[in-house]
């Protein structure tokens, strides 16, 4: 004789496990998809991004990221992202791709690089001096120990001096030949 408690749950677990499941299993779908896709697309020996395949990558890794937040692979895949929007020229969606990383997955270990790499794009793809003095000082700030941090600091260091690589460049080129006249 089934209860009315077991002619309830026992569907409503049934249909619970095949959504489980279903979820799972479409998971390690879109893994999958994306595995293939990458490497395709790191096949190519030209080392240089394919615009279709790029923007298929991009459309995966974006698409995982929205059907599954709070994924333990979404932090890897916005930076993989970010790299082949930035190899594609699309230097402000590499941003937002940085900026998603760094908002979302304030704990994850990637969120060192991803500042570093939005100082690197403001100052490098969008002469944004300003906006990358900011990421710069943040990723010092949170990371002083990071071992990119030399480079954010050197970066930062040229960013306030106000020279151009090729006046940084000539100063350094300067002031080694002067060391060297002295010694």
């Amino acid at each position: 004789m089934q209860t009315s408690f077991s002619r309830f749950w026992m569907p409503t677990a049934f249909i619970w496990s095949i959504l489980f499941y279903s979820c799972t299993s479409e998971r390690e779908k879109s893994i999958e998809r994306i595995t293939v896709q990458e490497q395709s697309l790191l096949s190519d020996t030209v080392k240089v991004v394919d615009p279709q395949k790029g923007a298929a990558m991009l459309k995966a890794y974006a698409d995982f990221v929205r059907q599954f937040p709070g994924d333990s692979l979404n932090p890897e895949y916005l930076f993989k992202a970010a790299d082949i929007a930035q190899g594609l020229s699309h230097d402000k969606l590499a941003l937002e791709y940085y900026t998603m990383l760094v908002d979302s997955y304030p704990s994850s270990k990637k969120v060192a690089a991803a500042l570093f790499m939005k100082g690197f794009v403001f100052q490098n793809s969008l002469n944004d001096k300003l906006a990358a003095r900011v990421a710069y000082q943040e990723f010092i700030t949170r990371f002083p120990q990071h071992a990119l941090a030399p480079s954010a600091q050197a970066a930062l260091d040229q960013l306030n001096s106000g020279m151009s690589d090729e006046e940084l460049v000539r100063f350094f080129m300067a002031r080694e030949d002067s060391l060297g006249a002295s010694q």
